[in-house]
């Protein structure tokens, strides 16, 4: 098991020593570079790698089956996040981050571009589903067996290899720190949020790429056991 909560299936991953686990090269195929036809016999084939598409696989493959991954986007190194957001927006998002919604007003919707999704390029922030949604779904939807009790062990599960944990109060620096005390005096409820990291430094540039590694977005904590 890595430090990233990966369980590599038959060594095909490799670590980069920092307890993330990437991909071997054979395992991936830029569709640039195939000429001709192509044919591939597997069970299941997975269209995106990103929240849902990177899970989807990993539980297929982890069950056996054969699972080929189709992503628009690219595999990123850690070291071509340049943290410069012109240039990283064009690489990272669809339309360079210029997707909008169709209504009255329009929203925009940025959506990512990558093994792993929108999950590279968000902030990282990770909370479970509240009660009361769980609720709500059961009273509206007819959602059985899905409260609280019932999924936490597959909340549990899901923060383990993501490795959520809580904002330290020194990462989220003083003005974060005086909103708290804020909060505190009006007698309102709130705290830091929990985040899926490893190692974070604050670089603020979540938005363009993690450029030291330490969001575990789901490219590099669930894509590798699927391979």
């Amino acid at each position: 098991m890595s430090g990233n909560g990966v369980r590599p299936t038959g060594a095909r991953a490799y670590s980069d020593g920092t307890g993330t686990f990437h991909p071997p090269e054979r395992r991936l195929e830029s569709g640039g570079s195939i000429r001709g036809e192509r044919r591939l016999r597997v069970d299941a084939c997975v269209i995106g790698s990103g929240a849902g598409g990177a899970v989807v696989a990993k539980e297929l493959a982890e069950g056996g089956m054969r699972v080929a991954v189709l992503e628009e986007g690219e595999w990123w190194e850690t070291d071509a996040f340049t943290a410069r957001p012109r240039e990283m927006s064009t690489r990272l998002y669809r339309d360079a981050g210029q997707l909008t919604t169709v209504g009255n007003p329009p929203i925009v919707l940025p959506l990512g571009r990558g093994v792993g999704g929108t999950t590279v390029v968000n902030s990282g922030t990770c909370f479970r589903t509240p009660g009361a949604v769980l609720e709500r779904w059961r009273r509206e939807l007819g959602l059985e067996g899905m409260d609280e009790a019932a999924l936490e062990p597959f909340f549990r599960r899901v923060e383990r290899i993501l490795n959520v944990a809580q904002v330290p109060p020194k990462l989220a620096g003083r003005n974060a720190e005086v909103v708290r005390r804020g909060v505190e005096r009006l007698g309102w409820s709130g705290d830091f949020l929990y985040r899926n990291v490893r190692g974070c430094v604050g670089s603020g540039v979540c938005a363009f790429g993690c450029p030291t590694g330490a969001k575990q977005h789901v490219g590099i904590a669930y894509m590798p056991r699927a391979w």
